[in-house]
């Protein structure tokens, strides 16, 4: 599937196609289009001004480090302005429950939770030093965030069972086998999905582009933020206003 991906490409950009090197594809992941009017994503808002006013707050600024020790930070590699398109986009979809595979130091899992209160984060990692970095970011500030430390790959469907979430943000493993799996896996039951860092991860970006060319995605967005995120609505638009 990834060298048919290749070809349609080819086909469609020329002599400006994905060679697997990633600043070609880093370059070709930022011409990205989108359908339907995704203008609302750029629109500065009440919720983003308190986004970065609460990252000064809690020491995120200006990236999302966790400051566990004084002389160590952990960094998630997360930066403010894909929170924002985050935001942007929980405002408009409004979900309920989000399930980050790939949760990290926790700290966008601990900033979503802040920002909205009625959301439910459930973060996976393989890492066990999640729940460290979690209990700290407790400690600085209640949140509705709970860590499962455990192989996404085994537990997703469990996962997804019990806790019924409305998006899953897929920042894990950066393998294509398993960003389209589990893309796919939202697509064919209607839930919203995201793929963080296509910009960067050459395999990440090829998930991405085989999501934009399903005909069973009717709308998508890929934003051109530091780290990339691809947005897949298979769910549709049915919690937006208007």
């Amino acid at each position: 599937m990834v060298g048919q991906i290749i070809e349609k490409l080819k086909a469609q950009r020329g002599q400006r196609y994905i060679s697997g090197e990633a600043d070609e594809m880093r370059e070709w992941c930022m011409e990205f289009i989108w359908r339907g009017n995704w203008d609302f994503m750029f629109e500065e808002s009440e919720k983003t001004r308190e986004m970065r006013e609460l990252a000064k707050e809690v020491g995120f600024w200006p990236w999302l480090h966790v400051p566990l020790y004084p002389d160590h930070h952990y960094t998630p590699l997360v930066t403010l302005s894909d929170l924002f398109f985050y935001i942007r986009f929980f405002e408009r979809f409004q979900p309920k429950t989000i399930l980050e595979l790939g949760t990290a130091g926790t700290g966008t899992a601990h900033m979503f939770s802040w920002l909205f209160e009625d959301l439910k984060v459930i973060g996976v990692d393989i890492d066990e030093k999640a729940l460290e970095h979690c209990a700290y970011l407790e400690s600085v500030r209640k949140s509705n965030v709970e860590v499962v430390v455990s192989d996404a790959n085994e537990i997703f469907e469990e996962l997804v069972e019990k806790y019924r979430p409305d998006l899953v943000i897929i920042d894990y493993e950066h393998k294509y086998e398993s960003s389209i799996r589990i893309a796919k896996w939202c697509v064919e039951r209607g839930i919203n999905f995201a793929i963080h860092d296509v910009n960067c991860e050459v395999e990440e970006a090829l998930a991405a582009a085989e999501c934009m060319m399903s005909p069973d995605l009717h709308e998508y967005f890929k934003t051109a933020s530091a780290c990339g995120i691809f947005f897949g609505i298979p769910g549709g638009d049915r919690h937006a206003e208007g």
